[in-house]
């Protein structure tokens, strides 16, 4: 029999072990993480992973961050008022920093389909059907399939249904589109149907030849272009055929590689100054190209000497704030406010050059800096000026030009694509701000010509610092993915060491010797 003294001591032993080493896996905080990427083809709606809500899609996705050593999840379901709730399995798991799409394109509660593909638990694939325009309805074999969304539609059909034969797509002011559907796709697979509708009210003989001989060689290569112009609703024409207008201060024009090249494009909006520009690179197989062309209001004054000097060489300044709408002023003189992250800014290379410039926005504190530098002909020189909001007490960043050879004008430019979990995160190339994480990324123009920058520093309230080397610089028209996921700080408690319990447990272990002589 265990006499009672012992069991006291084991008890005592016991309490005293330090709490750290039990319930660790209950606390792996900074395990590896893999994300799921649901595609829900609309806005707000709301997504379920077993039971518990992950958020609501923002331009008809929403991106879910897991633990690799977590309990894997198993069903999804995607629900928005007037759409079908849509239930699915989730079967494959992330690995570390992977990221797995899960699919699950809603209907509206209005579109019936009564054709075999309505066989429920068969295998599904998609078709994606990229129209140019927004709001184009997508009919297969006569049953309407949805209305397209920046651009596209994506359409789940089951791979043992009877495969669908003719695609149209229709919207009003556009000619109707009508072609045939001659792959299918397997299991999990997606086929692209391209039906980039055509104004009808193209009527120049020119942009109708462009339009009816290369550029309508259905099943060609395709590449794009796209136009950055600072500002919704502009409309962008090439060659004098509308291409469409721009959304959130862009639009993507698709052409076929084997067409005719455009020469010219114009922007124009009521209330801004017209852009003509020329093209003079064409886009490969899958390659996109920027065109930029900001465009300026016309109610902009300015009174420095430099815009003043009529037909004289043209360079920029391109101004990135972390804020959009902040207000730029050059010397004094509103030059606009930031879109997107950037405003665009013209000057005369023989003007009088400018000497400061400020950003200012409601609830952050002013930013004024120094201008040292003229952009020669044809040249842009960047310009940084983040903001930091009243309510925070970190010193504003004092860096407001990048000086570096990053700054080489005329360049051919690449980018960065910067992943992080951790949301507003600061991002730092060499010690220069480059910006903050927003839904996850951050995307970071350099010129391929320029010194490469060698590291990549990024810092979260709550995470620890994070620095990695850059041992990839992206080509021109290229794109360099960076993971960059933070480690969450955690509490650190002092705990008792092996030789400072040694003393304790030899007491402990005395007094139960007498103990249990005394039982004796």
């Amino acid at each position: 029999m265990i006499p009672r003294s012992s069991l006291l001591i084991a008890l005592l032993i016991v309490a005293l072990i330090p709490t750290g080493v039990m319930g660790a896996d209950q606390t792996l905080i900074g395990g590896d993480r893999g994300y799921y990427l649901v595609h829900a083809g609309v806005d707000g709606a709301t997504v379920t992973f077993d039971g518990t809500v992950m958020g609501t899609t923002q331009n008809g996705v929403l991106k879910v961050q897991v633990y690799t050593t977590a309990t894997p999840y198993r069903n999804f379901t995607v629900t928005k008022v007037g759409y079908q709730t849509y239930n699915g399995q989730i079967t494959d798991y992330p690995a570390k920093d992977q990221t797995v799409d899960l699919i699950a394109t809603l209907q509206p509660l209005t579109t019936t389909t009564t054709t075999t593909q309505t066989l429920i638990g068969g295998d599904q694939g998609y078709y994606l059907v990229h129209t140019g325009v927004d709001g184009a309805t997508v009919t297969f074999d006569d049953t309407v399939m949805g209305t397209t969304q920046n651009g596209v539609l994506n359409v789940p059909v089951y791979t043992t249904a009877t495969p669908f034969r003719n695609v149209t797509v229709t919207k009003a002011g556009y000619q109707t589109y009508n072609g045939q559907i001659t792959d299918h796709p397997a299991k999990g697979q997606t086929v692209d149907l391209y039906a980039t509708l055509q104004p009808l009210t193209t009527t120049t003989v020119t942009a109708t030849a462009n339009a009816t001989t290369a550029q309508t060689l259905i099943g060609g290569d395709q590449g794009y272009y796209l136009v950055h112009a600072g500002v919704d609703g502009a409309t962008v024409i090439f060659d004098g055929t509308v291409m469409g207008t721009t959304q959130n201060s862009v639009l993507k024009v698709q052409v076929y590689t084997t067409a005719t090249p455009y020469r010219n494009f114009t922007v124009t909006k009521a209330g801004y100054q017209t852009y003509n520009g020329q093209i003079t690179g064409y886009p490969a197989k899958d390659q996109t190209i920027d065109l930029y062309a900001t465009l300026q209001p016309l109610t902009t004054t300015a009174s420095n000497d430099d815009t003043s000097v009529i037909g004289g060489d043209q360079g920029w300044y391109l101004v990135h704030s972390n804020v959009d709408g902040a207000s730029i002023a050059f010397d004094g003189t509103a030059k606009g406010t930031i879109q997107g992250g950037v405003l665009k800014v013209q000057v005369y290379t023989t003007g009088t050059p400018y000497k400061t410039f400020t950003a200012t926005k409601n609830g952050y504190q002013p930013f004024s800096g120094q201008i040292t530098s003229v952009p020669s002909k044809g040249g842009i020189i960047d310009l940084y000026a983040n903001l930091t909001p009243l309510s925070t007490t970190t010193t504003t960043n004092t860096t407001t030009v990048q000086t570096t050879t990053n700054t080489l004008i005329g360049g051919d430019q690449g980018w960065y694509l910067i992943h992080s979990n951790a949301e507003g995160a600061n991002v730092s190339f060499d010690s220069t701000p480059e910006g903050t994480i927003t839904n996850g990324t951050l995307k970071v123009m350099v010129y391929v010509t320029g010194t490469p920058f060698k590291n990549i520093t990024v810092t979260g309230e709550g995470f620890s610092p994070l620095t990695i080397n850059i041992t990839t610089h992206p080509a021109k028209g290229e794109t360099v993915d960076i993971i960059a996921n933070l480690t969450p700080l955690t509490p650190t408690t002092t705990q008792k060491s092996g030789p400072e319990l040694l003393p304790l447990l030899v007491g402990l272990g005395l007094i139960g010797l007498g103990l249990r002589r005394k039982e004796e």
